[in-house]
């Protein structure tokens, strides 16, 4: 079952505009679910099997597309959910691209780099049938990354015969890859921003930012907001919290993290003031960015939550319980489906480029994500004034919107 957050947000959908309940119900199943076991030896030479999924939710708009995640939290109802999530933020953004999602519950980041490649390989070899550039295409999620991609393709090259470079997207440039130079998730959501700010209320000279997840992208979405002028007075790692009233220099905080520290135990090398890791959430600031894992801001601590805005960077950051108490309290939560799309948008153009056999371009991907993002952010805002909904329900409408208008072409209704 998809979890009951996304059931939620989809109810407040039913009866607006040219909402059709038929259809409504019909979207929220899935096409596929796949479960595999895996066998893998890991360097001891001791063998470990391990049950996985591949949700491929909708191939209604075309392919399926969405990330593989190692996570020892991964489960059934995860990978369904996050599934049909990438088929609604395709849809928003009218990509020719369904949702899929695929989990093994297990720590790829306890794995030695033999292992991991061993564990792609053993992957692909079970999904040999089920993936593919027409049908479903990989991409990196928590756990994995680019080097995990080109292991997957290689495999999946050498059990077909043939040079499929748009199997999985999230690659290494040197296998066409497409690295955009900020990150395509942080710049989506510092695009979106852009577009968002004035009306977000982000009207300040100095708009202060928690970042919860320095991460990838958190360092990322950290990074931009500083050179345009935030103030960035939060962050967290899993090990801890740091807060500086006064600002971090973005740059110390990206040289600690690629010298493996963790921010536990930093608060004297950087003059800043320690605490637990979800400390931060509820602390004073104009804009909260979640980039760490799930449900982080949940109904225990909605009404503590002191940010003016939300940036849900991390997908399902924010409890479909906690959205509701966000509203009645006026506060703007930017939505994942919107706010995280840039990761999806340049996988797309890597998809692209490696499907007409081309060096994919980067200034170009960088020019259609900024356009796609801005239509997006226009029409949600539209959407959210006319239907007086949340922007988050203003988004979710967008995506069905349309999802319903392409099974209506199709015949489907």
């Amino acid at each position: 079952m998809i979890d009951d957050g996304i059931l939620k947000r989809l109810d407040r959908v039913q009866g607006m505009g040219g909402s059709d309940d038929d259809l409504l119900d019909s979207i929220k199943a899935s096409d596929a679910l796949i479960e595999r076991r895996l066998t893998l030896r890991l360097d001891s030479g001791k063998r470990v099997q391990v049950t996985c999924w591949r949700c491929q939710h909708s191939h209604l708009l075309g392919p399926c597309k969405g990330g593989l995640r190692f996570h020892p939290e991964v489960s059934e109802e995860e990978v369904r959910s996050l599934a049909f999530k990438m088929t609604l933020k395709t849809a928003l953004l009218g990509l020719p691209l369904g949702g899929a999602k695929g989990g093994v519950p297990i720590d790829g980041s306890a794995l030695s780099v033999h292992e991991r490649e061993r564990l792609c390989r053993a992957w692909t070899r079970a999904f040999i049938s089920d993936i593919g550039p027409n049908k479903d295409i990989p991409a990196p999620d928590v756990g994995c990354g680019p080097e995990e991609m080109a292991w997957i393709r290689d495999e999946y090259e050498q059990l077909m015969g043939k040079s499929v470079p748009h199997v999985v997207t999230g690659k290494p440039s040197a296998l066409g890859g497409l690295n955009l130079r900020d990150g395509a998730t942080a710049r989506g959501g510092k695009r979106v921003l852009d577009k968002l700010r004035d009306k977000l209320g982000l009207t300040q000279e100095e708009p202060t930012v928690i970042v919860q997840g320095f991460g990838k992208v958190g360092g990322q979405i950290a990074s931009l907001l500083a050179k345009d002028g935030y103030r960035i007075i939060g962050v967290s790692d899993s090990s801890g919290s740091l807060r500086k009233p006064e600002g971090f220099n973005v740059d110390d905080l990206l040289a600690a993290k690629e010298q493996g520290k963790s921010f536990s135990g930093l608060d004297n090398e950087l003059e800043a003031e320690g605490g637990e890791p979800d400390a931060i959430l509820t602390d004073e600031c104009d804009l909260l960015v979640p980039a760490a894992l799930g449900e982080q801001i949940h109904q225990d601590n909605a009404d503590d939550i002191k940010a003016s805005v939300i940036l849900e960077l991390a997908n399902d950051a924010v409890s479909a319980d906690a959205d509701e108490i966000l509203v009645k309290r006026d506060i703007r939560l930017v939505p994942d489906i919107l706010a995280n799309a840039g990761g999806v948008l340049a996988s797309y153009h890597e998809w692209l480029a490696g499907k007409a056999g081309h060096e994919v371009v980067v200034e170009t991907a960088e020019k259609s994500l900024d356009d796609i993002i801005d239509r997006a952010a226009d029409r949600a805002w539209h959407m959210h004034k006319r239907a007086e909904v949340s922007l988050q329900t203003a988004c979710y409408a967008l995506a069905v919107e349309h999802l319903q208008q392409v099974a209506r072409c199709r015949g489907l209704a």
